[in-house]
C-alpha cells in the first residue's frame, strides 16, 4: 500500500485499528507546498502521548516551516544535528 500524503483512503486503510509506536521519515522536508498534507498524514497516523515521529533530513532551509506548523500538534520537538548539515527531528 503506497502512502499518499493527505489521502483519506490510504490513511484510513493504513491506520485502521493500529497504534503506531514510531513513525520514521527520511528526506521529506524539501517541498513546502506539500507540508500541510505531510503533517496531516503524520498527525492522523499518530496517537497523542504514544507515537514518536523521527524525521531525518539535510538542511534545505525549509524544515523550519514544517517544524513551526508541527508545533501546533506536537508538544515536544527536538532537533539534533547528526552530521554536518544532516538533522533528525523528534516529534512527540
Amino acid at each position: 500500500l503506497a502512502l499518499e500524503w493527505g489521502c483519506d483512503e490510504t490513511i484510513e486503510a493504513l491506520g485502521r485499528n493500529v497504534e503506531f509506536d514510531l513513525i520514521v521519515g527520511s528526506d521529506l522536508l524539501y517541498a513546502p507546498h506539500s507540508f500541510s498534507e505531510l503533517l496531516e498524514t503524520i498527525v492522523r497516523l499518530s496517537t497523542p502521548a504514544h507515537t514518536e515521529v523521527l524525521l531525518a533530513y539535510p538542511t534545505r532551509y525549509t524544515e523550519d516551516i514544517f517544524l513551526e506548523q508541527a508545533s501546533d500538534y506536537f508538544d515536544e520537538i527536538e532537533c539534533i544535528e547528526v552530521e554536518p548539515t544532516i538533522y533528525v527531528s523528534r516529534l512527540k
